[in-house]
């Protein structure tokens, strides 16, 4: 999956708070195997002229796309050669660089596969933002929909969208929209996702969807199948912010209701994490919070992960969290779903200041994860370094509130497994994030100090937060 694998590396509402639901979880060759490409390629690195494979790297350092053997590299009768000549134009990335893989798509006579139509996506296109673009980037652009329109290989349609996506422009997202107009027979749904994620691309890349985009996309959460929801699920969670203002009006109302099944698990797991994330990115809730968020059945956590990531982002999510977390047996809870916990207490740290509601449950909380450490089994030691982080990061929230940071400071002394330092930079975290409880000159100071500790980690971590404070005393300690 090209597109895949790029973004691995690197995509009415009721205006009433919503309540709690209840919801159950889910229930032998000799010799090392020759290189290879990708596994979007499937063509092997290419061997043999030791010569050409020179020339090509030498193009790379000196950068300079009118090298000989890039030329030698397009007309060699082997397709390897013709893509790693493809790759060292990417490589470059020169304005001419763009324009000699724009020339070579545009003419017929030369076979591009997979491999070397996948290059082009590694070109440096210009942001969104950057206005006007060249239109050199637009006829490259038009020169990738031509052969997509008329593209029937699966692997060079891929490697198609994921160009398209990464150097594609304004004109792009209206024209997947109409590609992703129609849903998917079973034998397509592969493309589909393909296509759903390069709009996901596009909008990382500050492109906002069209009206027809939106459509398609409420389409998608429509599908009989789960495989088109997927999709269009992740690519509303990458487009909803770039995409705010065309989702001002009654579509996003539209959008959150058809999500709000979709949040429920009992179904295919992958729709319920990532219409949760969709919604995050939305900033908004559905009509009740199943039960299993935070509750007492088994979940799975990537999904509740995903689902505490949207409360906490949400006003009345975080009311939502604030009786989840008082109602937590910690005693119960293992492995990953401690990680659930740490994610929402993380979550909560810019907001906690704010939050009276929280006190109560932090308090309870706090006691239930010290209690629950101190039982813990020497056999155990992840389980109590784990109930340590939690412990930390209650009392982080906690300080954010009261402006009593010595417990966040001590918090895990000794505690084997957790960096020495581990309080400090805490400390740090809930200076940032506290508001009137502790006077600005204060908490300036404090930061000023922290940034001259000889520990680089609590130094680093000092200078990150006073680079987003707006004051004089602080340009001296940055320089």
């Amino acid at each position: 999956m090209v597109v895949a694998m790029v973004l691995a590396l690197g995509c009415g509402a009721s205006s009433r708070a919503p309540g709690d639901a209840t919801q159950p979880g889910p229930a032998a060759v000799q010799g090392p195997p020759p290189p290879t490409w990708p596994s979007w390629g499937g063509v092997p690195w290419p061997r043999g002229d030791d010569a050409l494979m020179r020339g090509l790297v030498e193009a790379e350092l000196d950068r300079d796309p009118t090298a000989a053997a890039i030329e030698d590299a397009w007309h060699h009768a082997d397709p390897a050669w013709r893509a790693r000549g493809a790759w060292t134009l990417a490589r470059i990335g020169s304005a001419a660089a763009r324009d000699r893989l724009s020339a070579q798509l545009g003419d017929g006579r030369i076979e591009l596969d997979a491999p070397a139509l996948a290059a082009i996506a590694l070109l440096p296109a210009p942001g969104a933002e950057e206005d006007p673009r060249d239109a050199a980037w637009d006829e490259l652009e038009d020169r990738l929909w031509t052969r997509y329109a008329v593209t029937e290989a699966p692997a060079e349609a891929d490697a198609l969208l994921l160009a398209i996506a990464r150097v594609g422009g304004a004109r792009s997202p209206a024209r997947l929209a109409a590609d992703l107009a129609v849903l998917p027979l079973a034998t397509e749904e592969l493309r589909y996702v393909h296509g759903m994620e390069a709009l996901a691309i596009l909008c990382t890349r500050g492109h906002a969807l069209t009206v027809d985009g939106l459509r398609a996309l409420a389409q998608g959460f429509d599908a009989p199948t789960p495989v088109p929801q997927r999709a269009a699920a992740y690519a509303l969670g990458r487009c909803a912010a770039v995409s705010a203002e065309r989702l001002a009006g009654a579509e996003r109302g539209a959008l959150v209701e058809r999500l709000g099944p979709m949040t429920l698990q009992g179904q295919d797991v992958e729709v319920t994490r990532r219409a949760w994330a969709a919604l995050e990115g939305l900033g908004e809730l559905p009509r009740a919070v199943p039960g299993w968020v935070l509750g007492t059945e088994a979940s799975d956590w990537m999904a509740e992960v995903a689902a505490v990531r949207a409360l906490a982002a949400h006003a009345d999510g975080r009311k939502v969290l604030a009786r989840r977390l008082a109602q937590v047996t910690v005693e119960s809870w293992q492995g990953p779903r401690l990680h659930v916990l740490r994610e929402a207490l993380e979550r909560l740290r810019p907001f906690a200041a704010n939050e009276a509601q929280l006190d109560e449950p932090l308090g309870a909380l706090l006691a239930s994860l010290q209690a629950a450490r101190t039982t813990a089994s020497a056999g155990a030691p992840g389980r109590g370094k784990a109930l340590t982080l939690l412990v930390c990061e209650v009392q982080l929230l906690l300080a954010t509130r009261t402006g009593e940071l010595e417990s966040v400071r001590a918090c895990a002394t000794g505690q084997p497994g957790i960096p020495a330092d581990h309080g400090e930079r805490l400390v740090i975290e809930a200076l940032v994030n506290m508001g009137a409880v502790l006077p600005r000159e204060q908490r300036v100071a404090a930061l000023l100090r922290a940034a001259a500790d000889p520990r680089a980690s609590v130094a680093a971590s000092a200078l990150g937060a006073l680079a987003g404070l707006d004051d004089p005393e602080i340009a001296p300690a940055l320089r």
